[in-house]
C-alpha cells in the first residue's frame, strides 16, 4: 500500500497527466489534495482512499476513470464524496464507494457514466450520485447506481444503467431538476416511489420501473412487463401509446 499523508497538500494535475494501475496496490491521499486543473485520466485494476473527496474536477478540467476502485472512508462535512465535479468528468468503468454524494456534480459540471458502480454506504444521504445547478448536466447511460438527487435546475438524461435506493428513499428525487428518462432500471425503497418529484420536471419516456406511480410523459403509458434482474422485480415498462 502507498500512503499520501494528509499533510503533504495540494497536488495539482496541470498538464494532461494519467494514473495506471497496473497492479492491485492502494494509493491513499489526503482529503481534496488530488486537484485536477488540466486533464486526468486514471485506469488500471488499484484502488485510491481518502478520508473524503478523493479528486477535485474543477471547472475546464477534464477527469477521465476508466477502472480502479475509489473509496471516500468518512462523510467529513456531511458529503462523503469520491469525485467533486465542476468540470467534464467521463467515468467509463470503475467502483466509486463514500458514505454520501458519492459522485458529486455542482457550477459548470457535466458528468457522463456509461458504466461502473456507485455505491451509498450506509449514508444518511441516500443519495449515491447528485447533480445540482442550473449549470450542471449529468448523462447516465450505464452502470449500476444507488440513487439519483437531480436538484436546483440540473439537466439529467438517463438512458440506461440500473438505479436503485436500498437505503431509504427513492431511486431517483426531484427537485426543481430537469430531468429525462429514456431507458434504464429503476427500483426505490420498498415502500417509496421508484421517481419522486418535489419540483422541477420529469420526463419518463422509457425504463422499467417496479412501481407505476410517477405520470408518464404525454404520450407515453406504462406497459405490464414483469421481468426479474439480479433479483429485483420489475413490474413495468414505459412504452410510447
Amino acid at each position: 500500500m502507498t500512503k499520501i499523508p494528509e499533510t503533504s497538500g495540494e497536488i495539482p494535475i496541470e498538464k494532461p497527466t494519467v494514473i495506471d494501475f497496473k497492479r492491485a496496490v492502494t494509493l491513499t491521499v489526503g482529503k481534496q489534495q488530488i486537484v485536477n486543473k488540466k486533464e486526468l485520466t486514471v485506469k488500471g485494476i488499484g484502488k485510491m482512499t481518502a478520508s473524503d473527496y478523493i479528486f477535485m474536477n474543477e471547472q475546464g478540467a477534464t477527469l477521465t476513470v476508466e477502472g480502479g476502485t475509489f473509496t471516500a472512508t468518512k462523510a467529513t462535512d456531511a458529503n462523503g464524496v469520491v469525485i467533486y465535479n465542476q468540470g467534464i468528468c467521463n467515468i467509463k468503468n470503475g467502483t466509486f464507494d463514500g458514505p454520501g454524494f458519492t459522485l458529486m456534480n455542482t457550477g459548470s459540471a457535466d458528468m457522463t457514466i456509461e458504466n461502473g458502480n456507485v455505491i451509498n454506504r450506509n449514508s444518511p444521504t441516500g443519495y449515491a450520485l447528485m447533480a445540482a445547478g442550473g449549470g450542471t448536466k449529468l448523462t447516465v447511460k450505464g452502470g449500476r447506481i444507488e440513487a439519483i438527487q437531480s436538484i436546483g435546475g440540473a439537466n439529467v438524461t438517463i438512458s440506461g444503467g440500473t438505479i436503485l435506493n436500498d437505503c431509504k428513499y427513492y431511486a431517483l428525487y426531484n427537485q426543481n431538476g430537469k430531468t429525462t428518462i429514456t431507458g434504464g432500471d429503476f427500483s426505490g425503497y420498498p415502500g417509496m416511489k421508484d421517481v419522486y418529484i418535489a419540483d422541477g420536471t420529469v420526463a419518463i419516456q422509457g425504463g422499467y420501473f417496479e412501481d407505476n406511480q410517477t405520470a408518464a410523459a404525454d404520450g407515453y403509458v406504462y406497459k405490464d412487463n414483469v421481468q426479474t434482474v439480479d433479483g429485483i422485480t420489475y413490474n413495468y415498462e414505459v412504452v410510447a401509446q
